[in-house]
Order: structure tokens, then C-alpha cells, then sequence
């Protein structure tokens, strides 16, 4: 089975919506031995408080430390091998948590949610930062990128644990995954998602 680590900061409105649809693509597609952990990260509203009553784990941080901090201590914890990432905020379709899972054994050490170009979304700043480091990732490592901090992955505790200390506390963590992943030899598989 695997483990659905989240990290969640003030998501108190949406946090409950999001693990009910994980839970009910879970039950259609016979995948109810999942794990759900949520890493509540020093949120200020009611996330913790919807969080207990709805994940199977949740952690809470008692401060704000980061995004990428918080997929850490959730991986730590988790029980299975196998883990999805995804955001608290819904902003992945869970109904495409059995692709990419069919995708991952065959195989591949991480595939990645790919959102299309037109949907990323953020200030002109960063969606220009978002360009740069992609094209100089895509450059050092010879491979085309398709979603380079896509928040939605599957990939082994075992190989990520491995290699924590490269990966930042910050909104940076997917992206440097993505490059230490690459740098690495690892194959990786990218699935477009809305």
C-alpha cells in the first residue's frame, strides 16, 4: 500500500473537502489500506482542528516552517514505501492518484502530475523565477521538463529519505527533487493533470 503526505497551512477551509475526495477515489478504486497524513505547519486557523478529524495521521508543527519541511516530517512518519504527495488545497485531482500509481510500477522512480503550461499559476515574478530555474535544470541535466515544482508525485520513501539533506525546507523542495532526481540517473515519468 502507500502513504498520501500532505502538507497543510491555513487550509482550514479546504482541508476536509480534499482528504473526503482523496478518501472516496480511494474506496471506488479498492485502494482503502492508503494512508492519509497530514502535516499541519504552525497554520493560524482551523486546520488543525479539521485536520484530527479527518486524516488517519496528522502531525502539527507549533510554527510555520515550510512547505518543504513539512513533506520531510511526513515522510519520516509514514508507515508504507510507497508515498503521493499532494496539496491540501485541492488544487490536484486525486481521481488521477491510480494513474500515476499505475505509472510508478512500472518502474519509474518518481512520475509527477504535470500541469499544463496555462495553469500554473502565481505572480509574473514567479511564474518567470518558475521559467528560469526550469530552463537551467533543463540545460544542466540534458532532459526536457514538463512540470518542474509540481506538488503532485509519486516516489519511494526509501530513495527520498536519501536524499533530504539536498532538498530544501521551502516551496523550493520540489524543484530541487526534480533536479537531484535527474542528476541522479532516476527514471522519471511526467502524467499531465488539469
Amino acid at each position: 500500500m502507500f502513504s498520501i503526505v500532505i502538507p497543510a497551512f491555513n487550509e482550514g477551509s479546504r482541508i476536509a473537502v480534499t482528504i473526503f475526495d482523496i478518501q472516496k477515489v480511494l474506496t471506488i478504486n479498492k485502494l482503502e489500506g492508503a494512508e492519509i497524513i497530514v502535516v499541519e505547519d504552525g497554520s493560524t486557523d482551523r486546520t488543525a482542528e479539521m485536520t484530527n478529524k479527518t486524516a488517519n495521521v496528522s502531525l502539527s508543527h507549533p510554527q510555520n516552517i515550510g512547505y518543504g519541511r513539512s513533506l520531510k516530517d511526513g515522510i519520516e512518519i509514514a508507515a508504507n514505501e510507497i508515498i503521493v504527495i499532494t496539496n491540501a488545497d485541492g488544487s490536484y485531482p486525486p481521481e488521477m492518484i491510480p494513474v500515476l500509481l499505475n505509472e510508478y510500477q512500472k518502474g519509474f522512480d518518481m512520475v509527477i502530475g504535470a500541469r499544463k503550461e496555462s495553469r500554473l499559476s502565481g505572480s509574473f515574478k514567479k511564474r518567470l523565477l518558475r521559467s528560469v530555474i526550469k530552463k537551467i535544470t533543463e540545460f544542466s541535466t540534458g532532459n526536457k521538463i514538463e512540470d518542474i515544482d509540481s506538488g503532485f508525485r509519486i516516489f519511494s520513501k526509501k530513495e527520498i529519505t536519501s536524499v533530504f539533506r539536498r532538498l530544501g525546507n521551502d516551496s523550493s523542495f520540489t524543484s530541487s527533487l526534480t533536479l537531484s532526481y535527474m542528476m541522479g540517473g532516476k527514471f522519471i515519468k511526467y502524467i499531465p493533470v488539469d
